[in-house]
């Protein structure tokens, strides 16, 4: 079918199946762009767009700031590696033992590289 041509108020060509299709919106991607859909700013986005930027700014006053002074950071390390390295050096260990008695064989190599 043959595409239906009229003219609009200035004398422009308005064609009547883009008209009634809504083409008349932004094409394409709509938030980019050079003829992007620019957003209002409401009163809601504005208090939105506040509480996330004083969110943000509390995160990062608290990330300034350390809870831990250096002297208690080394000694809360040292605790931790106390109570958390001797479970993996066990848990390692245990591996090993159960690698050595599911494959015998693997013990004669080790020691006769000179690895235990």
């Amino acid at each position: 079918p043959d595409t239906i041509v009229f003219y609009d108020l200035l004398g422009e060509m308005v064609f009547l199946s883009a008209l009634l299709s809504g083409a008349r919106s932004v094409p394409g991607k709509q938030w980019i762009g050079k003829h992007r859909k620019v957003l209002k700013m409401t009163a809601t986005r504005r208090r939105n767009q506040n509480k996330r930027q004083s969110l943000i700014d509390d995160v990062m006053s608290l990330l300034s700031r350390p809870y831990l002074s250096q002297g208690a950071e080394l000694l809360h390390a040292k605790q931790r590696r106390q109570t958390y390295v001797p479970r993996f050096v066990r848990a390692r260990e245990n591996r090993r033992m159960r690698q050595r008695e599911a494959f015998p064989e693997l013990k004669r190599v080790a020691a006769a590289d000179g690895r235990r």
